[in-house]
């Protein structure tokens, strides 16, 4: 396990225990895309968590990749879009790989496979 995951995926031993994981997508987000401040299109989240923005994004019509550096988080996350019935691209990546990267094309990579 790497050093900038290891805490994370303890965090993500139980689905919907991480502190920061909420059921429902945040108000501010929902009131944003609903008065169409955020255009819908292709979206990168990054530190998805357990995904529920991802999936009220895809299931409002955007193009979603979602990444995490937690195994645990992306397997959720997976199972939570499953659930809803909706498609998102998952990789297991931390985030200073997109933002260090020059070019972030690797993330078309499919599979939640650690990037």
């Amino acid at each position: 396990m790497h050093a900038d995951t290891e805490p994370f995926d303890h965090l993500y031993h139980v689905p919907g225990e991480a502190p920061w994981t909420f059921q429902e997508p945040h108000p501010l987000l929902v009131a944003l895309v609903a008065q169409h401040k955020i255009p819908l299109g292709r979206v990168l989240e990054v530190g998805c968590g357990e995904g529920y923005h991802a999936i009220y994004l895809a299931s409002r019509g955007c193009t979603v990749t979602a990444i995490d550096c937690s195994s645990n988080a992306i397997q959720y996350a997976q199972e939570h879009s499953r659930d809803a019935k909706v498609r998102i691209e998952f990789l297991k990546m931390s985030w200073l790989r997109v933002f260090t990267s020059a070019n972030t094309a690797h993330l078309g990579h499919r599979g939640g496979q650690e990037r």
